[in-house]
């Protein structure tokens, strides 16, 4: 059960990291932002 708690904070870090790069990309190019949000 503790490793399922586990990766629900994870997530949470995990949402943080990809808004960052999801940022970052577009800084890049607009074509970027519509592949990443079609993952």
């Amino acid at each position: 059960m503790s490793a399922i708690s586990e990766i629900g904070s994870d997530k949470q870090s995990i949402e943080t990291s990809l808004n960052g790069i999801h940022n970052r990309l577009k800084c890049y190019t607009n074509d970027q932002i519509t592949i990443v949000d079609d993952m």
